[in-house]
């Protein structure tokens, strides 16, 4: 049985990767939390920690707050950064 770290992991892993099947199939079971323990919730706590420590890192590195906004928008459109 699989951990929500790990789910998350093999979801990202295949997203990089170039099977659109596999990464569909990968997302799919993060979506439902696919044998996780609490489901979906487990899966959202585990990807906001992974979020946390990506952006915990670049602070040292000089990022600001509003780099992240900029590269989002970029990247995900303004709807993304809307709150």
């Amino acid at each position: 049985m699989p951990d929500a770290a790990a789910l998350v992991a093999a979801a990202l892993a295949a997203a990089r990767g170039t099977d659109v099947r596999a990464a569909e199939r990968q997302l799919d079971r993060l979506v439902v939390g696919a044998g996780v323990p609490d489901g979906p919730a487990a899966v959202d706590a585990a990807l906001t920690a992974r979020l946390v420590r990506g952006v915990g890192r670049l602070w040292p590195r000089g990022w600001q707050p509003v780099d992240l906004v900029r590269i989002a928008m970029r990247r995900l459109g303004p709807a993304a950064t809307s709150a």
